[in-house]
C-alpha cells in the first residue's frame, strides 16, 4: 500500500467515527443516491512531485467533501 493510500485511509477511518454519514468510495459525487446522503468523501485533488538530491518530495492536497441534499438552507 502506498503512503498516499495510507494517508487517505487513515483520515477516512477517523471520520468513520461520525454517525449519520455514509462513506462512499472516492470519486465523483454524481453516483450517490439521495437516500445515502449526507455522505463524506475523502480523496486527493492534486499531487506535486519534485526530484531532489536527497530523494523525491511529494505534496498531496487531501480533500474531505461533505455532500448533502436539502430543500432549505444548510448550516
Amino acid at each position: 500500500m502506498t503512503k498516499r493510500i495510507t494517508i487517505r485511509d487513515a483520515t477516512l477511518n477517523k471520520l468513520k467515527t461520525l454517525s449519520s454519514y455514509n462513506f462512499p468510495s472516492a470519486g465523483s459525487t454524481e453516483g450517490i443516491e439521495r437516500e445515502k446522503l449526507p455522505a463524506i468523501l475523502v480523496g486527493f485533488a492534486t499531487e506535486q512531485t519534485e526530484q531532489e538530491f536527497s530523494g523525491t518530495t511529494r505534496r498531496l492536497d487531501l480533500v474531505v467533501a461533505v455532500v448533502v441534499h436539502s430543500r432549505g438552507g444548510v448550516y
